[in-house]
């Protein structure tokens, strides 16, 4: 899927999130796949995934010092994007 939203957009992107398990499990016990709703700024994009930042860490004069709580996001993943508005 293409993210149609702009890079500084706060977003909800819906996605299907992948699962692993720690032991060995017959296929009957595997976990079900989840939807998961991601909420946030919209920090950077590529042609392979998107990254939502919970936060913006602003240094005391202003100037951006990064992000914190990101979460990448493969497109093949998504299923939703809505671009949130205020």
């Amino acid at each position: 899927m293409s993210v149609k939203a702009k890079v500084g957009d706060k977003v909800c992107i819906v996605w299907d999130d992948a699962n692993a398990t720690h032991d060995e499990h017959k296929v009957e016990e595997w976990p079900e796949l989840s939807t998961v709703s991601t909420y946030g700024i919209l920090v950077k994009k590529t042609d392979k995934a998107a990254w939502v930042a919970a936060e913006i860490i602003v240094k005391s004069g202003g100037e951006r010092d990064g992000y914190r709580c990101t979460t990448a996001i493969p497109l093949g993943m998504i299923v939703k994007v809505t671009v949130l508005k205020g």
